[in-house]
């Protein structure tokens, strides 16, 4: 109710805004006195309107009961409508929940199996770890009992039957720097030497001179160098006496080590090369020397002899071509050679075979870069050792003469990278070879023996014997011969 100002009231907050009342009438008919009179009059409206509204529903009620029977039913039907409509909704939106769960179990199922991917990948990189480092223990192991087998075996008093070549331990033996058993070395040895050739001659006749190989222990360090020390001796005991190969005169077993007693050489054919050949002959070699072709000889009768064994020695090269009986000659005097001075040596690397073909190229790791035949780095399977010792020949024979071809190391050291290329830089240097012929050279019967003879597919290779029978070595004559 808003206040209005009353006729005759100065002030408007003790006046009544004009409007109806409950019974139609405005403030406007009470003022000052009659103030009691407006406030009975607005309860009698109230209580009237009151009493009307209560007559209304229940004229309302009487309407509802009134009516037929059909619109009672229809009245009922949309009550109980609506009440399903309102189920139907919380039902609608339990599902909803429902789903919404069911989509969130779905999410953390999904990421569940992730997890579990995840730690399977992880237990499966744990085990192979845990399988390689089994296999690495089981490695260590069978080393650890190899290295306890080799320390019995080298230190041993008594010969292994698993080595027949080696002799047993002396343990009665002198080691000392300068003296070995009744061999006085002719210089110290160093600490931990080994494969080395020592001038040694005997304390009892010191005209009686040899070469000492020292094979230091410490350096076995597996059961195949044992087993090749072994076969290198035994090879060496097989082949004697030849007159193109080194001769083994005694093994001895010492607490240190294995020492080999070969016949002494003065030289191998590259000093031989370095210091009499190359020098008197600057302005490029001539094909007709005898030294060259009696090396040939001398080498070329060792390899006759081998082969007939079944025996390769896959590491022919200068350095493996020992001379003998050279003699002493004036420095300005080139010394005599002849094939039976020539003595090959170094059975490093020799194989002992019933059959070359079942010999794996795994056999020629000890093998020289640069003179090891291309089938040991190509073949897939098995190589023919008597084929690779006569490709070695021929690269001895090429790097004597001409030396190697701008190319043909460079491919050499490419073979345990890329074997593809290495084969393509061997051939390049071959037809080159082939098709330019020698650069020094002017004889064309060394050209055939070295590219059309030696080296060549192995199918196509000469043997040892065809070699000496080659019209290069023909003319040749098996005696004494000047430079």
């Amino acid at each position: 109710m808003r206040l209005a100002r009353m006729p005759g009231c100065m002030d408007p907050m003790f006046a009544i805004q004009e409007q109806p009342l409950c019974g139609g009438r405005n403030t406007t008919d009470y003022c000052g006195d009659d103030l009691s009179k407006l406030v009975v009059a607005v309860e009698s409206d109230c209580s009237s309107s009151k009493a009307e509204s209560f007559s209304t529903v229940e004229m309302n009620n009487n309407k509802d009961s009134n009516r037929d029977p059909a619109q009672q039913q229809i009245a009922s039907l949309q009550n109980e409508l609506y009440r399903e409509r309102s189920l139907m909704a919380q039902y609608r939106e339990e599902w909803d929940a429902v789903r919404n769960t069911l989509a969130a179990a779905r999410r953390q199922n999904e990421t569940v199996v992730k997890e579990r991917d995840v730690y399977q990948k992880h237990v499966q990189v744990l085990q192979s770890k845990l399988s390689s480092l089994e296999t690495k223990f089981a490695g260590l192991q069978k080393e650890r009992d190899a290295l306890s087998f080799l320390s019995r075996t080298i230190h041993s008093s008594s010969s292994d039957p698993r080595f027949p070549s080696l002799p047993a331990l002396q343990s009665s033996l002198k080691e000392v720097v300068n003296k070995v058993g009744s061999y006085m070395l002719e210089r110290e040895l160093r600490k931990g030497e080994t494969g080395n050739l020592v001038p040694v001659h005997s304390k009892n006749d010191l005209n009686l001179r040899f070469a000492m190989k020292v094979v230091n222990k410490s350096k076995i360090q597996d059961y195949e160098s044992l087993r090749q020390l072994d076969r290198e001796v035994a090879v060496l005991k097989k082949l004697q006496p030849h007159a193109n190969i080194v001769q083994l005169h005694e093994v001895l077993h010492g607490y240190r080590a294995f020492y080999m007693v070969f016949e002494q050489t003065d030289m191998n054919l590259r000093e031989y090369h370095t210091q009499y050949a190359a020098p008197h002959h600057s302005s490029g070699f001539n094909s007709s020397n005898g030294w060259l072709k009696q090396a040939v000889i001398g080498v070329a009768q060792a390899l006759v002899h081998l082969h007939a064994h079944k025996i390769a020695h896959l590491d022919v090269k200068p350095e493996s071509i020992q001379l003998v009986g050279l003699g002493r000659v004036a420095e300005d005097c080139v010394p005599l050679v002849q094939a039976d001075h020539v003595r090959l040596s170094g059975f490093e690397a020799c194989v002992y075979q019933k059959d070359f073909t079942t010999m794996h190229k795994d056999g020629m790791r000890l093998s020289t870069l640069g003179y090891f035949a291309p089938d040991v780095a190509l073949s897939r399977s098995s190589v023919d050792g008597a084929a690779c010792d006569m490709w070695s020949l021929g690269a001895t024979l090429l790097d004597l003469t001409t030396g190697f071809c701008d190319g043909w190391m460079t491919s050499y050291e490419d073979h345990a990278v890329d074997v593809s290329k290495f084969e393509a830089g061997l051939c390049k240097c071959l037809k080159d070879l082939k098709e330019k012929g020698l650069a020094w050279y002017k004889d064309a019967d060394l050209k055939d023996l070295l590219v059309e003879r030696l080296l060549v597919l192995p199918t196509l290779r000469a043997t040892a014997q065809q070699v000496l029978q080659h019209k290069w070595l023909s003319p040749v004559k098996k005696d004494v011969v000047w430079v």
